[in-house]
């Protein structure tokens, strides 16, 4: 638990909004995968990340959460 909660720490500490830009002006085609169930890396958050690499954001309404595609890999696979 305690090296879990060191890289959760070093994780939301990273700055990639300039790494996010540059997958826009690179043009290099993404998606984002969002789900209302996760906590981790919420709706908000991949919407932003989303409109920083110039992505195409889409919301899946799965279980599972951050996971989602580990438990419910079909609603994920279906994203393209």
């Amino acid at each position: 638990p305690l090296a879990t909660a060191r890289l959760a720490r070093a994780v939301r500490s990273l700055d990639l909004r300039a790494t996010f830009r540059a997958v826009a002006a690179s043009e290099i085609r993404c998606d984002v995968v969002g789900c209302a169930g996760d906590t981790l890396t919420t709706v908000a958050h991949a919407r932003g990340i989303a409109e920083l690499a110039g992505g195409r954001y889409v919301e899946l309404d799965a279980a599972g959460g951050h996971v989602r595609m580990l438990v419910e890999p079909s609603a994920f696979a279906a994203v393209g």
